[in-house]
């Protein structure tokens, strides 16, 4: 359908007036445009580069309007390269591109013909954008660093080094991924102009302006500076202090690799500040670092023995194996002190053993969430019957994080009667506590929920009846791996499910009718 309408636009874009005395029908070329705006791909370009030199302004610039909204629509250099290479454009057309559009128009334009097949294309589009000087353009000079034609390179790195000045260093910082591509380029070598950018980029005073500027970049831009900036230079104090409070974990974890850059005081510094991370790869590659400075950290790793992530307080154990520690008695100890509760849990979780269990659930009912999940991971290791108990009281608590838990340790260890228990607590179930039960069953999957995802489809509520739709489509594309006998009185119910839904009240569709129709095949 979509092939249709574009194809019959094209046809209508190109007619003529048959009769001398008849007039042009604009208005359904406009139209036209609209309609390639709504259903065409980045493809459909190719079509309509021709209008762009038509005599009507109006056709030109609704052409110009549509080619640039598709063009917006590629993201990488192989979808450029792949849709713009075979453009019908000359290049006599750029000079009436230049003359017919608007400068942002025109830039755009000259973008596009910086992909073309033709070199001398190319290498003007390039010239174009270097004279226009616009940051816009500035990418599409970069990427023509890597040509495979010497005077398009030419042109392409004169322009990029026109940009080398100050009052571009922010639409430099945001190209710092089409920078760092340079060095990958294998058909010549880029190290000298990436060097070139780098450093200008590098020599700019990094004052609270600067900064700024840094911080407004999107993560993986902000990580790839400073990833350059900490393999080149030595950061002040200051700079320090800004880089190791960043928000992109990624950028704190490359401070930690260039450590040994700095003194033994401010190593110091920045691996207490790390020790404390919220990340928890943080903290953990900031305990691997105190190995340098033991015992300087001792107090440190001690405390952090009770931190919540299992792999920090495995690193910590291991950094604290010489001090003749009885773990588990010292996280009973804590425990008993109610001194950082939550890792402390998990700690006896991980040294302790079965006859810690009062521990464990004497805090099962606790009012902090996470407190009930550290008792119920910890519960779970030591006695998986009585971990079940407690999840399927625990299904319908207020709190997602902890509904989360029952559900995990649910779907490992489901048996007829935890199916009979949830079942009788969904018929009651609220919004959210339907939701969890759901997202249980496709879970566990198998023979036993298809008659529980066919029970929701006639939920009063429409969310509801998705995610069964959802997950009922899920388990038929995987029930024709389900080499296994279904049980029979599963199946019984089932059908009876089945049989007792009331089409007129399931908001159908086609796709909905056909997976009702194939679920007959399975419950046979």
């Amino acid at each position: 359908m979509e092939y249709t309408d574009i194809y019959s636009c094209i046809q209508i874009l190109h007619e003529k007036p048959k009769w001398f005395f008849q007039k042009e029908n604009i208005a359904d070329k406009l139209k036209c445009f609209d309609t390639i705006q709504k259903v065409g791909t980045p493809s459909t370009i190719y079509s309509l580069i021709p209008f762009l030199r038509n005599e009507n302004l109006l056709i030109q610039n609704k052409a110009a309007e549509t080619i640039l909204f598709l063009f917006r629509k590629l993201k990488s250099l192989n979808e450029y390269a792949g849709t713009l290479k075979h453009l019908p454009i000359e290049k006599s057309d750029l000079d009436f591109y230049r003359t017919d559009f608007d400068e942002e128009t025109y830039l755009q334009l000259l973008g596009i013909a910086s992909f073309n097949s033709n070199g001398y294309v190319r290498e003007k589009a390039v010239k174009e954008l270097a004279r226009l000087k616009n940051a816009d353009g500035l990418l599409f000079i970069l990427l023509r660093l890597g040509d495979w034609v010497t005077a398009v390179r030419k042109a392409a790195t004169e322009g990029t080094l026109s940009f080398l000045e100050s009052s571009y260093i922010d639409d430099l910082l945001k190209q710092l991924p089409t920078i760092d591509w340079l060095l990958k380029v294998g058909r010549v070598d880029l190290s000298e102009i990436h060097d070139r950018i780098i450093q200008f980029i590098l020599s700019q005073n990094f004052s609270d302006e600067f900064y700024k500027k840094i911080k407004r970049l999107d993560d993986k831009t902000r990580f790839q500076f400073y990833k350059t900036f900490l393999s080149r230079k030595i950061p002040r104090e200051e700079q320090i202090n800004k880089i190791s409070a960043d928000k992109n974990i990624l950028v704190r974890l490359e401070l930690i690799k260039h450590l040994t850059a700095f003194d033994s005081e401010m190593q110091k510094r920045i691996i207490g500040k790390f020790l404390y991370d919220q990340s928890a790869r943080v903290r953990q590659e900031a305990l691997y670092a105190s190995k340098s400075f033991s015992p300087f950290f001792n107090n440190e790793i001690t405390e952090l023995l009770s931190d919540e992530a299992f792999s920090v307080r495995e690193i910590c154990r291991h950094l604290l194996k010489d001090k003749e520690i009885d773990f588990a008695s010292l996280y009973r100890q804590r425990i008993a002190n109610r001194l950082f509760l939550s890792g402390s849990l998990l700690g006896l979780s991980d040294t302790g053993n079965s006859d810690d269990l009062p521990i464990f659930e004497q805090y099962i009912s606790a009012e902090k969430s996470k407190l009930i999940v550290a008792s119920l991971a910890a519960i779970n290791k030591f006695n998986t019957d009585k971990a079940k108990q407690y999840s399927i009281q625990l299904v319908v608590h207020p709190i997602k994080k902890v509904r989360d838990k029952a559900v995990d340790i649910l779907s490992k260890n489901a048996d007829t009667e935890t199916f009979k228990m949830i079942r009788v607590i969904y018929v009651t179930a609220n919004y959210d506590i339907k939701m969890t039960i759901l997202k249980l069953y496709n879970k566990i999957g198998g023979w036993n929920i298809v008659g529980d995802l066919l029970l929701s489809l006639a939920d009063e509520n429409a969310t509801i009846q998705n995610l069964g739709w959802q997950l009922l489509d899920k388990w038929k594309t995987k029930a024709t791996r389900l080499f296994t006998t279904p049980p029979a009185i599963e199946i019984e119910r089932a059908n009876k499910i089945y049989s007792s839904l009331d089409r007129n009240n399931l908001n159908m569709t086609n796709s909905r009718t056909n997976l009702l129709r194939d679920l007959q095949f399975f419950l046979r």
